[in-house]
């Protein structure tokens, strides 16, 4: 009886440790860390942290991975500070789209993008063996 107790006990253990998350709100997850990794790396004003979330095959309006790079280090030059507003992101297989507002601003000055329409060079996302990384505007022209 004590055994039939303690593997009930288990059994009830391992189900409260269960989640009951979709695949689509793991991802939008995923990719709301990703959003939150380049803000961090924004503020500590560390561009390879920025440029670690970005595929390897990224392209944005033309741009590819490099040219990003220095669109991140003239963004710092521009900008002290970084906020992302108000977050939504569709999933659609193994892409997906962030809306959101970036607010970069310094000395108080403030300057708003809607994302991704403004600018979109971190909105466009897919996944490749589970992990999903910035990936630019390719897939959605």
């Amino acid at each position: 009886m004590k055994r039939l107790a303690f593997l009930f006990f288990i059994a009830l253990l391992l189900s409260s440790c269960l989640t009951d998350l979709s695949q689509e709100d793991v991802a939008k997850s995923q990719i709301n860390d990703i959003l939150m990794q380049i803000k961090d790396g924004f503020l500590e004003i560390d561009v390879p942290k920025i440029m670690s979330v970005y595929d390897n095959d990224y392209l944005h309006k033309g741009k590819n991975k490099s040219d990003q790079r220095f669109i991140w280090q003239d963004r710092l030059t521009s900008f002290s500070y970084l906020e992302l507003i108000d977050i939504k992101i569709d999933i659609n297989g193994d892409f997906a789209v962030a809306y959101f507002l970036a607010e970069y601003s310094k000395y108080g000055n403030k300057t708003t993008f809607i994302e991704p329409d403004d600018i979109g060079d971190m909105s466009y996302f897919r996944r490749v063996n589970g992990q999903w990384q910035v990936y630019g505007d390719q897939e959605f022209y």
